[in-house]
């Protein structure tokens, strides 16, 4: 199959982008911050050989204190003990750094870890006004471009440890599922620049820095107390807003009050108030 990889391109950018004006810029800047980190690891291979060799021996230490057989033993004292066999066949989450499929699969990953994080991390009552939905569309254009460009990298392999060879087009091959081996795509229509071209990565790793801190920024502040300076998380970060009170009912009493009565006028009990009294919950 071939694919117009421009065509791909356009599209993976109208969707981020459309993603990013929806969720704000806060929360768009959580998966930019994490596509710069991508875009650095391809800068420096060896440090994320490193990474990749780190993530091995934690998966490792956690594969090997997993217990394949517990089995009751008679000692020669008339005593019963449990023994307990850990693992020793080796460990089949080890990933390959040199591998395409690693670095897809691990840039999937964090950009759907990213959206899960800002959804649960900030309040979902909190949303962006027009501002932060302009930034939001804007830093979600270049997430887009990102996301494809590191697609591109990873297919091509240039870029990965141990690997130094570009290509003008992509054919990734492989199973189709029933056991015979064939071309799955082959991309065609690859620009002759790449996010790695010059000193482009530089000019992206470094403002991803700063972005980095503006978004610590906009939720960790520092309070002076007692004991001296500490540091406090915002609950709400600029350009997002909270919907007026009353707006959308969520809780029982607001449920209750907008289907029964409408809103509470000031200084007047409601009608879940009047149930409490009534029935003494």
């Amino acid at each position: 199959m071939v694919i117009d990889w421009m065509f791909v391109t356009f599209f993976v950018i109208i969707l981020f982008t459309a993603s990013g004006f929806a969720r704000g810029w806060w929360k768009e800047a959580l998966t930019t911050i994490c596509l710069v980190w991508f875009i650095f690891l391809l800068q420096r291979p060896e440090i994320a050989q490193m990474l990749i060799s780190s993530l091995n021996n934690i998966t490792g230490a956690f594969w090997s204190f997993i217990p394949t057989s517990v089995s009751p033993v008679q000692m020669s004292g008339g005593q019963t003990v449990v023994t307990i066999t850990t693992n020793s066949q080796p460990n089949p989450f080890l990933l390959n750094a040199n591998s395409s499929n690693t670095w897809l699969n691990l840039l999937m990953v964090t950009i759907a870890g990213t959206i899960l994080f800002g959804r649960y991390v900030l309040d979902k009552k909190y949303q962006p006004n027009p501002m932060g939905q302009l930034f939001g569309a804007g830093l979600g254009f270049l997430n887009g471009f990102f996301a494809v460009g590191l697609a591109r990298e990873y297919l091509d392999g240039r870029a990965l440890p141990g690997n130094a060879v570009a290509s003008s087009q992509i054919v990734l091959s492989g199973s189709n599922g029933l056991g015979a081996q064939g071309t799955l795509f082959q991309a065609m229509g690859l620009p002759n620049f790449t996010i790695l071209d010059s000193i482009f990565p530089w000019m992206v790793i470094i403002p991803g820095l700063l972005l980095l801190l503006v978004l610590l920024k906009a939720r960790v502040g520092l309070e002076k107390s007692e004991d001296g300076m500490k540091l406090t998380m915002k609950k709400r970060p600029e350009f997002y807003t909270e919907p007026s009170p009353g707006k959308n009912p969520k809780t029982l009493e607001e449920i209750i009050e907008r289907v029964y009565t409408g809103p509470k006028p000031p200084g007047k009990k409601s009608f879940y108030d009047k149930l409490v009294a009534l029935f003494g919950f």
